[in-house]
């Protein structure tokens, strides 16, 4: 596949994603001010340490099969029969293994989860443990979707479920007095509808059936289970901070911290969740017929990912004081620092994935665990020494620092077992653009001459980062050629598609 093909599949699939993710980032601004009024920062400190538990929970009920799943479904898909056997097995079995989990950690759960989390079984550490059993499902019901191409599907699915986790969330705090135990009981409710009619659709198209293959099993747990520690240490890294945050009886800046990580979330991974949910299953099928000649457009494709995420980026942190203003309480003010820091960190985040791709596609899944504990481990050890002393902000400094360290091991482990000639040039170009541009930023933080003269000095910043590129030489003559010719979205469509139909015989 060509780099005109690949953009055009990632334009087609990825709008689906990127028009759903925007519809559930809509919802999610819109929820922001409605929950940092609804619960105090203690509250949603409480919560969004439960949540950072149930996420670590999630990846020992579901033991990584998901991986499996995505590594093996273009294999599998030759035979219907053996495809639907082995769709149904890893359900299945994960289905099983969750009920074990799920029972023998409320047996002991007095030992296990109430010393971290500091509260008591019920309502809120059992609602925690169905919410974690149940996403182990609903992963492995999306990836098959997302394996699939349904990306419209897959878009209303996420969108749906957003919506009405929020609505009944605020019905049962009006209605039913609850507090923070309303947002875990909604989850559960509603991913418990969802998965059967995620269920019912693939019955209805034969794509699974009541059926489990042990060697199947097997085959997906030597493969998943060198990336059980992975996916264990990148909660470390990603997510723990929160529980951290609890733990020192920090709960409000643990809530304040959480708004932050979140808003720069939707922010950033908008974008490149978008991105990779089409590209990750097209990597798996094009490098499988030619991985050599795909391994240029995946070069290619790295360039560009980094440019639209890095701008998103920029973006985020240039406006974080006025976005946290509008829509979070004056107790939430210190989100806006944390968004600055956060949405380099998820920068970086993005930068990894593609060469996390590469050596999950040669099967070192045994490296992708050792670079997790690097990261994990550094994160782990500067959260217990920044946060006491910090609080939040070293919380957030310490993600920024352990995804740095991911990214850079991640990328020379992969280029050990699979070189790429990545086009290092206009890579380091966005990096440098981006950190002058932020540079530019801080110095223009230092200094409030007035309130208007402040928010033009962003807008102008914001327009010296495609104008720093343009100058570094960064854009190819043919770029700025097409550039030209384009006035919305759909010229950029029309493009693809004509450049496709060139290509063809």
């Amino acid at each position: 596949m060509k780099f005109r093909d690949l953009a055009f599949s990632l334009s087609r699939h990825g709008t689906n994603y990127a028009f759903s993710g925007i519809a559930v980032a809509v919802l999610n601004l819109i929820s922001v001010p409605v929950y940092t009024r609804l619960f105090s920062p203690s509250e949603l400190g409480l919560y969004f340490a439960l949540t950072s538990a149930g996420q670590f929970l999630g990846i020992v009920f579901s033991l990584s099969l998901e991986s499996a799943l995505c590594r093996y479904y273009y294999e599998d898909r030759g035979n219907p029969l053996s495809f639907q056997i082995a769709l149904s097995s890893y359900l299945i079995f994960v289905a099983i293994w969750g009920i074990v989990c799920f029972c023998v950690l409320s047996l002991f759960q007095s030992f296990l989860l109430q010393p971290l989390v500091k509260t008591s079984y019920w309502p809120l550490l059992c609602l925690m443990l169905l919410t974690a059993n149940l996403q182990a499902i609903m992963i492995l019901l999306t990836s098959i979707l997302q394996m699939d191409l349904k990306s419209k599907f897959v878009g209303i699915m996420n969108f749906t479920l957003s919506l009405f986790i929020f609505l009944v969330t605020v019905a049962l705090v009006r209605y039913a007095s609850m507090g923070i135990e309303a947002r875990l009981l909604s989850q559960v409710l509603i991913n418990t509808a969802l998965a059967v009619i995620i269920l019912i659709y693939l019955a209805r198209r034969k794509a699974i059936r009541f059926s489990l293959s042990w060697q199947v099993i097997k085959r997906g747990l030597r493969f998943s289970g060198p990336l059980i520690p992975n996916s264990g240490l990148g909660w470390i890294t990603n997510l723990s901070d929160r529980l951290l945050l609890r733990y020192y009886n920090m709960s409000a800046a643990g809530g304040v911290y959480s708004m932050g990580y979140d808003l720069s979330r939707m922010g950033v991974s908008l974008l490149s969740d978008s991105i990779f949910t089409t590209y990750v299953p097209m990597f798996y099928r094009e490098m499988n017929r030619d991985e050599r000649a795909f391994s240029l457009t995946h070069a290619r494709f790295v360039s560009y990912c980094l440019l639209l995420v890095s701008a998103a980026s920029f973006s985020l942190a240039l406006f974080s004081e006025e976005i946290v203003r509008i829509l979070m309480p004056r107790s939430y003010a210190g989100a806006s620092g944390i968004m600055s820091v956060i949405a380099f960190a998820f920068l970086l985040a993005t930068l990894y994935r593609p060469f996390i791709l590469v050596l999950s596609y040669r099967n070192k899944t045994s490296l992708i665990s050792l670079i997790a504990f690097i990261s994990a481990f550094t994160n782990l050890g500067l959260n217990l020494l920044l946060i006491p002393r910090l609080g939040s902000q070293g919380a957030a400094w310490t993600t920024l620092i352990s995804l740095g360290i991911w990214a850079g091991l991640s990328f020379a482990f992969a280029q050990r077992y699979f070189p790429i000639r990545y086009e290092y040039g206009r890579l380091f170009k966005i990096l440098a653009v981006h950190l002058l541009s932020l540079e530019a930023f801080s110095l223009l933080s230092s200094h409030r001459p007035s309130l208007l003269l402040y928010l033009a000095g962003k807008v102008v910043c914001l327009l010296l980062y495609p104008a720093a590129l343009y100058l570094s030489g960064f854009f190819t003559t043919e770029e700025i050629h097409h550039a030209a010719k384009l006035r919305s979205p759909k010229d950029l469509l029309l493009l693809l598609r004509q450049k496709q139909d060139a290509a063809r015989p």
